[in-house]
């Protein structure tokens, strides 16, 4: 059987065993939300303080302005983006049914200019993005520290406390399989460690395996007097020394630097846009980078080749000044629609956020929201069998133990929680440094691929990855059975004597499918 087979088995046995009994109804339905979790998109909470850039992420990863962006605050609801054929649905706190609205509706039920925010609790917007398919996308309000004083205005005006708008971001990162979490130049160049400033628990829950951090809004390090260097060489270095945070590193798997709007801008210029840039591009760069200075006297001045209108859609919802510069120096040298939005993209540094979703997340994307899922059934077991009797409690015991007997016996379950202890403290898995290294390549850390979690090339033969998971079984055996080993290296040591057998197992049936045997 497969993890996810095996995944299925346990929660369709607790289901049976909480049957017939009405007190086990909630319990129930979060067993069969659980198991259908297995089989839906990874769901993905985008993070951070107010205005950090988390709208202007969701579109540019999507290409599209399905999340509202301003220059004021304008989102202070959780928006659930997830696949589907265009549309909007309204989830109400005040237990009215649900409202299914148009696309065009969303900016008017999400922003301040909404006439019926106040008693919406959160809103879906589907769309048929083929990214959708594999991760459901959550922008979240933001965390209450930096709202401005024009911002608190607008929450008195709609009856919401800046405590309620943080209180929606920490419930929807709480539903998360994972996050992403933005923080901005003035974040990260505080005095306090950047994952202390997200205080309380909001990464209560978020290790190397399920999180990742971006310094966001990375155009604003660009120079205009100094046009030709790249903004983004200072965003990686910033972006580093957050990463060298030893706090920072027990919490996100990379920290990359970003410049969402020019992302965005790559995926979604027009014609028109395309047009203006290449009209712009005909302007000598000296007197191009001197009126890019100031982004309203770019826009206002007379003696560019650009109606003033098209200027200001480049610079306030397409590309920024930095991407507009970046544009009109591709399109210089003769560059087609096709590279201009590659490089663009690549430029933005979109492309490297992206690559890293689908791979880091991506690969584990079962085993995280299995754990996601089992985490939540079995705190629910144990708190509905506390306050139960008789043949309630019975059930709710039951329902708990299948799913702790399927956690103690999955493999993978164990790898999983072998690699989130690391995270947390590896100095208390009892392990030297070569051990540390070796756990992080057997739990498919340097890759996936079998041969990788053995430390060897992809063509390695089925043959010598069985010998190396037989070496491997062996020294954690005598590392188990060591004398004066502790509790914390014993509980490692039979760990990694479980993986080894798992890698054993698949690459005994790759050696019986490719080799015959005499």
């Amino acid at each position: 059987m497969t993890t996810r087979e095996r995944a299925l088995e346990a929660f369709n046995t607790a289901l049976a065993a909480s049957e017939d009994l009405p007190q086990l109804d909630e319990l129930r339905t979060l067993f069969r939300d659980a198991r259908a979790h297995l089989d839906e998109p990874m769901r993905v909470a985008i993070i951070g303080h107010i205005k950090a850039g988390k709208s202007t992420l969701v579109n540019a990863l999507l290409g599209e302005q399905l999340a509202p962006v301003g220059p004021e605050e304008l989102t202070f609801n959780v928006n659930l983006i997830r696949h589907g054929s265009p549309g909007v649905v309204v989830h109400f706190r005040d237990g009215r049914p649900r409202q299914f609205r148009a696309r065009e509706d969303l900016e008017g039920l999400v922003t301040r200019r909404g006439d019926s925010w106040a008693p919406i609790d959160h809103v879906e917007v589907h769309d048929p993005h083929e990214m959708l398919r594999t991760f459901e996308l959550v922008d979240t309000p933001g965390l209450k520290s930096q709202l401005g004083a024009d911002s608190l205005n607008t929450l008195r005006f709609l009856g919401v406390t800046p405590e309620e708008v943080e209180s929606a971001t920490r419930r929807a990162s709480a539903d998360a399989d994972a996050v992403v979490c933005l923080f901005t130049r003035s974040i990260a160049q505080g005095d306090q460690s950047v994952v202390a400033q997200f205080q309380g628990d909001l990464l209560g829950t978020a290790t190397p395996i399920n999180a990742i951090g971006l310094l966001t809004k990375c155009d604003a390090y660009w120079n205009p007097r100094e046009p030709e260097q790249d903004p983004l060489d200072e965003g990686r270095r910033v972006a580093e020394s957050i990463a060298d945070d030893p706090a920072t590193s027990r919490v996100f798997y990379a920290v990359l630097p970003a410049a969402g709007q020019v992302g965005f801008g790559a995926r979604s210029l027009s014609p028109e846009d395309i047009e203006a840039l290449d009209a712009l591009a005909g302007v000598s760069p000296d007197v191009l980078a001197k009126r890019l200075r100031n982004a309203t006297s770019f826009v206002d001045r007379e003696d560019l080749p650009v109606p003033s209108d098209d200027r200001g859609r480049l610079v306030e919802s397409r590309l920024g000044v930095f991407g507009v510069w970046v544009a009109t120096q591709i399109l210089r040298d003769r560059g087609s629609e096709t590279e201009l939005r590659q490089q663009l993209w690549q430029r933005s540094g979109m492309r490297a956020v992206e690559e890293l979703l689908r791979s880091h997340f991506g690969r584990r994307a079962l085993l995280i929201k299995a754990q996601t899922s089992l985490r939540r059934s079995l705190d629910a077991s144990f708190n509905t069998r506390e306050r139960l009797t008789g043949a309630a409690r019975a059930g709710a015991s039951a329902a708990g133990g299948a799913l702790e007997r399927w956690e103690t016996s999955e493999s993978a379950l164990t790898e999983l929680e072998l690699l989130r202890r690391y995270y947390r403290d590896p100095d208390a898995l009892g392990l030297r440094n070569d051990e540390q290294r070796e756990l992080l390549r057997v739990t498919g850390e340097s890759g996936s691929h079998l041969a990788f979690r053995l430390g060897y090339a992809e063509t390695t033969a089925p043959r010598k990855l069985s010998s190396a998971a037989r070496e491997g079984i062996e020294h954690w055996r005598a590392r188990l059975d060591s004398f004066g080993a502790d509790d914390a290296t014993v509980s490692t040591a039979r760990a990694m004597v479980r993986a080894y057998e798992r890698l054993l197992h698949h690459a005994e049936a790759a050696r019986n499918h490719l080799e015959l045997e005499a």
